[in-house]
């Protein structure tokens, strides 16, 4: 970049990437955004999906993928879906109750 003429820093890149939408997952660049062609949550990125209790689901991923996982979740607005929280593995998240913890399941393990 800097033999290009920029004037950059790594962090600097890192934040531009973020406003991007752009996130490192399994040594690779991929867009954090839903595209009309390509499906951001292949299978791949999902690993299982397992209800914990009547309000929580966990879901693994493989490692720095739960991030790009939870945001795709979060963007599909799932019916009964309250919010989630990522690790770097692993996604819960939280539902309003039994019959929305059925249906949020039923949705991801189509994506499976």
């Amino acid at each position: 970049m800097r033999r290009l003429g920029f004037s950059v820093t790594q962090s600097s890149i890192s934040r531009d990437l973020r406003e991007l939408g752009v996130a490192k997952v399994g040594g690779r660049y991929v867009s954090l955004h839903r595209s009309e062609v390509e499906d951001p949550s292949p299978p791949a990125l999902i690993h299982s999906v397992e209800p914990a209790g009547p309000n929580l689901i966990v879901i693994k991923t493989p490692i720095g993928a739960a991030n790009i996982v939870g945001v795709d979740i979060d963007n599909r607005g799932l019916d009964g879906l309250v919010g989630s929280v990522a690790g770097d593995d692993t996604v819960f998240l939280a539902v309003r109750n039994k019959k929305a913890q059925d249906r949020v399941l039923s949705a991801l393990r189509r994506l499976m």
